[in-house]
């Protein structure tokens, strides 16, 4: 049988597909689109919050985590950061980059068990917290939307609605979102904030889809540092320069026994 050899284009092509399928492409597209839908949070953010103030008391429930924003942000971003460390070490250690065994060694216990199971309790509190925005969003979108159109259909409109507020504030059970809500204030601050709270749901879902991308991939990585810890304990992670065994030096004859000898063989002559 004749082996054929790989030519260079083959070779080429082999190793390119190598890279692709080991380095954290799918992380790297998570941690991304994560931080588009954050920056079109914090364009549309200002707006939407404007509008929500502008309504009154009533509304401070859902304009509270507007305030807030930057903490989930944060979190969101800096998770988004580990886990996007975490593939590349990874991807790194199986295309044999790391150089030094003792490089090698730091990096594993740094990706060890322990840190990677943290890093994914955090992805998915922030994951949680992103989606618990959204619907908190949805919300606000809608009241913002309603009241904009409102503002949008003139003199009219504006009229009918000030007297349907003052109706159901002087009733009994009056609700708590138009305690102190005056839709004039609010058509002379926030009658143009559609857009910006429909920017900001579709921030918040396009952060979500994100976060979601980022826990499949620290699922995968979970699984592989697990692996990769149990094949440690049979065998060690750092692989110790081994050095060349002393031979045993050829033990010389006791002076003794030398002699001994000597005089045996004088004897026999």
């Amino acid at each position: 049988m004749m082996v054929t050899e790989e030519s260079p284009v083959e070779q080429r092509c082999g190793s390119c597909a190598t890279w692709l399928t080991v380095l954290p492409l799918g992380a790297a597209s998570a941690f991304v689109l994560a931080h588009v839908g954050i920056v079109v949070q914090s364009t549309a953010r200002r707006a939407v919050l404007d509008a929500l103030d502008s309504i009154g008391s009533g509304a401070d429930l859902i304009a509270l985590p507007t305030r807030l924003f930057v903490l989930p942000a944060v979190i969101t971003s800096l998770t988004g950061f580990a886990a996007l460390g975490i593939g590349c070490i990874l991807s790194f250690d199986c295309l044999r980059c790391l150089g030094t065994s003792k490089l090698r060694h730091t990096l594993r216990r740094l990706v060890g068990p322990f840190p990677v199971g943290v890093i994914e309790l955090c992805t998915l509190a922030a994951f949680a917290m992103q989606l618990l925005l959204s619907y908190i969003f949805c919300i606000a979108c809608i009241l913002v939307r309603v009241f904009s159109t409102i503002c949008q259909g003139g003199s009219d409109a504006i009229a009918k609605a000030v007297n349907l507020t003052s109706l159901l504030r002087s009733s009994d059970k009056a609700p708590g979102l138009i305690e102190d809500f005056n839709m004039d204030s609010y058509c002379s601050v926030a009658s143009d904030a559609n857009e910006s709270a429909v920017a900001l749901l579709v921030g918040t879902v396009i952060v979500v889809l994100g976060q979601a991308g980022l826990m499949a991939c620290m699922s995968e990585y979970v699984g592989r540092v697990c692996q990769a810890a149990e094949v440690s304990s049979r065998e060690p992670f750092a692989v110790r320069d081994s050095k060349p065994e002393a031979k045993p030096k050829a033990e010389l004859p006791e002076a003794g026994a030398t002699s001994a000898a000597s005089d045996g063989q004088g004897s026999e002559d």
